[in-house]
């Protein structure tokens, strides 16, 4: 029985029979809010017409590879479809009931379209002004647009099937339209949740959603209707609307978001003095603040940095668990009381992420400071530091704010003895730290965890302690870096300087990438034919002697490292040894970054000698050198023994979670990390503690997070966005100057480190690294970050490399495309596109 619903219809029908755009136009009818009259047609209404379809030969065809060509011929064969008696007899029984005396809007409706996940937003098509008699071509033309090779690329995207496609069409009264538009509640331009935009043109709407028309643009102050800006389209004297109208849709969009209960963008058009609603949908992509950050209108906002990301080069939620040890990396060991967490503190740790609170740190450390430190991790605030310090410093003075200043002062005095001692006897110093290091990786590889888990991590990080006490160690070499800048000042020798950085043996980074190539330039590697074999050959011992001792001593020194290290629930190459193999393949074993950067810096100490000496400087210069190559890599130490430390409490804690399924308390191991410290602690000590609910309830904020596909760096409390400034000089994109030095040569955009091989010469274009990229940058000529400052891991490695590097540049890897000719001026902060690569549409 073929089956016709009316929009109006008491009885609604499922989402799934009339599609997402009925199925609100339904609920918008039930909210009373103004929707033209009509009819929808539902999914089962093209039963019969999907059987045809799917006797096509290019059904067949598509269904095995959806080229754009196979698409096109099952589009064109679609757009021919025509009613059968029956369905013709209801939807002219249903044009009458609808009162469709004139022209009609046909519209799609698919079961997919405007989803949590996905919207389809203009990708189906529209047909206006349609008649009764040219109604079935109408509505075969939009259900053809199911096989669009947009739409189905889309559907691809977003891991849903080709071979169901489905849809429902919906049939309304077509408006005498004299002004149309979309509506959004949170401003789409910065996710403002205070602020509607409403984007407007003349007559229907459809120009505007398919991008043909550029509209007025209208910003309206959510809670107080109040115009933050109103600008005409191009070429337009005066705005479509005058404000009493603006404030109408304006009003119409809030409403619709506050009877559907989250944020909406509609598209609304007027017919007369009448408003009406023609549509109503999720934004999908928006980013939703977590409850514990949100402030009320009106309250004053508070401004956050997404330290993760700035710092680590992490743009995703870490673990439960990981984030609960890496708060205690960063209070035990990192800023030892300096930052602190609690209420009215300077970090906020929250649902795998933390936050640096910007609103306080301008409060307690004082605006210079604040904006110092905050803009070295991000480009926006030195951009924003203004309007940031005048609108978003804290007004109170809190407690935790005065304890950092005690401690601040406290930690300066404490170690200035041990500054002193370690300027005046650097070399001891670096020894008594080498001895200290070693003594704490044995410590680490000594915990076996026959104590609870919760005893176990309290004594790893005991055995971390003592490395507060020689964390200055590192100054002396810094300091000896400002005399040998102060030594050439004024020469033009900026480059060959930054040069002396390069591959310093006191950073453990650049031994484990020296252990990685002699790794993957082992002959027996390259016998290896894949990661299965490789871990195979390992566990039978089957390898050249030679070659297992390297990789036993490679395990033992860096095996607790790896992809997003500081997560513990991250496995390590000691865990899995196919992770290993992924890097040795992508390290070169012939000409890399790393030896032509040595070159370079070789080069650069000839020439840096030279001048010295004709100055009578040339032993003050090598002693500084000495000083600043032994000493100024120490800096990343506290940073390797963490990784490893956390590397071997992954071990341990799959230990406790393999217990505890064996016991029924959990499914699976890895659950574990899906808990809190202190909750497994409870659990510890409490066999009736129920951790599967503990589990779901800590997950909750992570489920709600699980479509953000992009996280800002830089927000405030009413959902707000700061970002960069996009800067044009000299032809190029202003960024921040990360690592000194020019390049050309082919981009290629990575999202992961693995995603596909950088190629020799090729120019690296990425959102942020952590350590694992580290082989990465061996074939980089130069680097291209869009977020992150001096001291994130990408700007770390590429000054060990010595590769041009630039950051702060935030849409580098959507504006910059794989093949593009690009030149990374790291002396001046500017990436010029010089030719782009053609788009293959095939």
């Amino acid at each position: 029985m073929v089956v016709v619903y009316k929009l109006t219809t008491e009885d609604k029908p499922s989402r799934e029979e009339i599609g997402g755009k009925a199925y609100g136009l339904m609920q918008a009818i039930e909210f009373g809010f103004p929707v033209p009259d009509g009819f929808v047609l539902p999914v089962s209404f093209f039963d019969s017409w999907f059987r045809t379809i799917h006797t096509y030969l290019e059904w067949e065809q598509y269904v095995k590879d959806p080229t754009p060509a196979v698409c096109a011929d099952l589009q064109e064969k679609v757009r021919l479809l025509r009613f059968d008696p029956e369905q013709k007899r209801v939807v002219d029984d249903y044009w009458l009931k609808a009162g469709l005396d004139g022209l009609s809007a046909v519209r799609s409706s698919s079961p997919d379209e405007d989803c949590e996940d996905t919207s389809f937003a203009g990708m189906y098509h529209s047909c206006l002004d349609v008649d009764r008699k040219d109604l079935e071509e109408a509505v075969a033309l939009t259900l053809s647009s199911l096989f669009d090779y947009r739409v189905v690329s889309y559907r691809l995207k977003n891991g849903l099937a080709v071979s169901e496609p489905k849809m429902a069409v919906v049939v309304q009264r077509q408006l005498d339209s004299e002004v149309s538009g979309v509506g959004f509640s949170i401003n789409p331009e910065d996710n403002c949740y205070d602020e509607i935009m409403i984007n407007a043109v003349a007559g229907p709407g459809e120009a505007l959603v398919g991008g043909a028309l550029t509209p007025d643009c209208y910003i309206v102050e959510k809670y107080k209707e109040h115009f933050l800006r109103k600008n005409p389209a191009d070429g337009q004297a005066d705005a479509l609307l005058d404000d009493e109208h603006i404030l109408s849709v304006a009003s119409l969009v809030h409403d619709c978001e506050e009877a559907f209960g989250y944020p909406v963008d509609i598209e609304w058009s007027y017919e007369g003095e009448t408003l009406y609603l023609l549509q109503v949908r999720l934004i999908t992509a928006y980013f939703p603040l977590f409850e514990e950050m949100l402030s009320r209108p009106g309250e004053t906002r508070t401004l956050y940095v997404d330290v993760m990301q700035t710092s680590q080069g992490i743009d995703r939620q870490i673990s439960v668990l990981g984030l609960d040890l890496y708060e205690m990396v960063m209070q035990r060991i990192m800023a030892q009381g300096i930052m602190p967490s609690t209420e009215g503190g300077y970090l906020l740790n929250l649902h795998g992420k933390q936050y640096l609170n910007v609103s306080n740190m301008l409060r307690g450390m004082g605006k210079s400071l604040a904006v110092q430190t905050v803009g070295d991790q991000d480009y926006a605030v030195r951009q924003h530091k203004e309007e940031i310090t005048v609108t978003y410093t804290a007004t109170e003075m809190t407690r935790a704010m005065k304890e950092a200043r005690k401690v601040m002062i406290r930690v300066a005095f404490r170690d200035i003895p041990r500054l002193a001692g370690a300027f005046l006897r650097p070399m001891a110093q670096l020894e008594r730290y080498q001895a200290l290091i070693e003594k704490i990786l044995q410590d680490i590889r000594k915990l076996r965890g026959e104590e609870s888990f919760s005893s176990t991590v309290e004594k790893g990080f005991t055995i971390l302690g003592p490395i507060t006490e020689h964390a200055a160690s590192y100054v002396p070499g810094q300091l000896a870096l400002g005399r040998i800048k102060r030594m050439f000042r004024g020469k033009g020798l900026e480059e060959d300087i930054a040069a002396l950085g390069i591959a310093l043996p006191s950073n453990p980074t650049t031994a484990m990438t020296r252990s990685l190539q002699e790794l993957a330039s082992d002959p027996e590697l390259s016998k290896t034919g894949d990661a299965d074999e490789f871990v195979r050959r390992i566990q039978a011992r089957d390898f050249d002697d030679s070659f297992l001792i390297k990789i036993d001593e490679y395990l033992l020194r860096y095996g607790g490292r790896g992809f997003c290290e500081i997560d513990v629930a991250r496995a390590r190459a000691e865990d899995d040894y196919t992770l290993l193999f992924r890097q040795l393949i992508e390290v070169p074993v012939g000409d890399n970054a790393l030896r032509r950067a040595e070159e370079k810096k070789q080069r650069a100490i000839e020439k840096l000698s030279q001048v010295a000496i004709a100055k009578g400087k040339g032993e003050v210069f090598l002693r500084n050198l000495e000083r600043y190559e032994k000493l100024f890599g120490l800096r990343e130490m506290p940073k390797y023994v963490v990784a490893m430390l956390l590397g071997r409490l992954h071990r341990l804690a799959l230990v406790t979670g393999r217990k505890w399924v064996a016991e029924g308390r959990l499914d699976e191991a890895d659950q574990i990390f899906d808990l809190h410290m202190e909750q497994i602690e409870r659990a510890e000590k409490e066999q009736v503690l129920e951790l599967r609910p503990l589990m779901q309830i800590n997950l909750e904020p992570y489920r709600r997070m699980k479509n953000v596909k992009h996280w800002p760096i830089t927000f405030d409390s009413r959902g707000r966005t700061i970002n960069p400034v996009p800067e044009i000089a000299e032809g190029g994109m202003k960024g921040q100057s990360i690592s000194l030095g020019v390049v050309r040569g082919p981009a290629k955009v990575l999202h992961d480190p693995y995603e596909k091989p950088l190629l020799p010469g090729e120019i690296l274009v990425t959102h942020a690294v952590e350590p694992s990229w580290t082989v990465i940058f061996l074939n980089a000529a130069g680097a291209v970050l869009e977020v992150g400052g001096s001291l994130q891991h990408g700007a770390i490695i590429a000054r060990e490399f010595g590769i041009p590097c630039v950051s702060g540049l935030r849409r580098a890897t959507t504006s910059i495309r794989d093949g593009d000719l690009i030149e990374v001026d790291g002396n001046n902060g500017l990436v010029r596109i010089l030719e782009k690569t053609e788009i293959d549409n095939d």
